[in-house]
């Protein structure tokens, strides 16, 4: 296991700063770490839902908002975007209006 670091440029002005962190419990003291500064936290690993309250509880404790990324694996995706809110217990999207 190891902390991966990505960076995408979407503009000149603009560039996302993405850490991978293992979710494994003894990870856990980097977390603190990561989030000073963070605008958003992302949970991607979808296989293995019950460790995403880990993630979910630590986010929503610091006021972070986060998304939930749906994985494909080989393929293929197992869960449908409803069944995985439901799993988490998390809120239907936000319907944007039209202006």
């Amino acid at each position: 296991m190891a902390l991966d670091f990505g960076r995408i440029t979407v503009s000149p002005e603009r560039v996302v700063h993405l850490f991978g962190t293992p979710g494994q419990e003894r990870f856990w003291f980097m977390w603190n770490d990561l989030v000073n500064g963070a605008l958003g936290g992302v949970i991607a690993d979808t296989r293995r839902l019950e460790t995403s309250f880990t993630s979910i509880d630590f986010f929503e404790s610091r006021d972070i908002p986060f998304v939930v990324a749906v994985n494909c694996f080989h393929g293929h995706n197992t869960r449908t975007a409803d069944e995985v809110r439901a799993a988490l217990d998390l809120d239907p999207p936000a319907r944007r209006r039209r202006a």
